[in-house]
């Protein structure tokens, strides 16, 4: 069975990942602000652990099955072409393949219907994109899944943390954190590939949009949507008052027959 050999000097990741480079935690948990390089380094690892474990079934995934081709599985064949061995896989744009000429796969599945994860056997590896769209159920049935007899079983999460009452922080970070997992945290900063340009626009969020530069640029926890109330401002005010004007609105309302 053919090898492909890469050689990859420590330089190539970016130095907060390295704890994950080797480990043997069954959950990694990799979060933090947009543009850590946090998806590049999960795929980077996961790519040279198909190299390793001939005949290794990695799972790609993401809640939403049309999202994975131009996210995660693009950035796979990106890190492939960009370690010169792409030539030598087998690609599936259409089945979201990748074949590897010692019998190892990475394929894509989305968890859009809850049916796909109860279908799902034999896998080596899961790694999740934007875990935090799934739900726990989605989470706890993929890791029913990942019961192979290969070496090192490991799940992956990536993650931007947008709420604090999303089921991953109670999960990872509210109790502590749970046995066998190993969590990462990282921002823009700790990714030195980046470029000034975008380095710029992320740190425009300080001025233009607050929320989003906690969660997105600094990394921290938040609560976005419709849990926000931003449209607000702090002032003094008299209880009396404001219940006397209420309560003759309320009685020209009733002259006006307006209420009943």
């Amino acid at each position: 069975m053919p090898n492909i050999q890469v050689n990859l000097d420590m330089s190539y990741f970016n130095k907060p990942y390295l704890p994950m480079l080797n480990n043997e935690e069954r959950f990694n948990v990799v979060w933090g602000g947009a543009g850590s390089g946090k998806s590049h380094f999960v795929v980077q690892k996961i790519i040279l652990k198909a190299l390793k474990y001939p005949n290794r079934t990695i799972l790609f995934t993401r809640k939403v099955q049309a999202t994975i081709k131009d996210s995660i599985f693009q950035l796979a064949i990106d890190e492939l072409n960009k370690m010169g061995i792409l030539h030598l896989c087998d690609v599936s744009y259409y089945a979201l393949t990748i074949k590897f000429p010692n019998g190892s796969r990475i394929f894509g599945k989305g968890l859009d219907d809850s049916e796909k994860i109860k279908s799902i056997a034999g896998i080596d590896d899961i790694v999740i994109e934007e875990a935090t769209e799934l739900s726990q159920d989605d989470f706890s049935q993929l890791n029913l899944r990942l019961r192979s007899k290969a070496p090192n079983q490991q799940i992956h999460l990536m993650f931007n943390p947008v709420s604090k009452l999303n089921w991953v922080y109670a999960h990872f970070f509210d109790r502590g954190t749970p046995d066998s997992t190993l969590i990462v945290h990282t921002t823009y900063k700790d990714n030195r590939f980046l470029p000034k340009e975008y380095i710029a626009s992320l740190e425009s969020y300080r001025v233009t949009n607050p929320l989003y530069y906690q969660i997105y640029v600094l990394g921290g926890w938040g609560i976005t949507g419709k849990r926000v109330l931003d449209n607000w401002h702090v002032q003094q005010f008299d209880k009396n008052e404001l219940m006397r004007k209420q309560l003759c609105y309320c009685f020209f309302q009733i002259l006006r027959g307006e209420l009943r």
